[in-house]
């Protein structure tokens, strides 16, 4: 049985019109017939305007890369507590 982990990341215009970027909207798992389960825990619909429709894109869960993110995360709010928006804790730019 395979327990492939993945993020779902919706594609998301930046306000300030310089690009887009990414934001983790919920997890994947591969099941026994190789297709996968999404679970969708928010829906962004800032991505639905004039490019046609809201963007997704599955990647492979790296737990070292989302420890590190974390981590690094944790160093930099200053003790927030979690007060800051989900697009400033999972995003970043997208490669093409």
């Amino acid at each position: 049985m395979s327990n492939k982990k993945f993020k779902v990341m919706a594609i998301v215009p930046r306000n300030d019109g310089n690009g887009d970027y990414f934001l983790k909207c919920g997890i994947g798992f591969e099941n026994k017939d190789a297709s996968i389960n999404m679970f969708i825990e928010m829906l962004p619909t800032a991505g639905m305007g004039t490019k046609g429709g809201l963007k997704l894109q599955l990647r492979e869960w790296d737990e070292a890369e989302e420890q590190r993110r974390r981590d690094s995360y944790r160093a930099g709010s200053g003790g927030s507590g979690g007060a800051t928006t989900l697009a400033s804790t999972a995003s970043e730019t997208v490669p093409f």
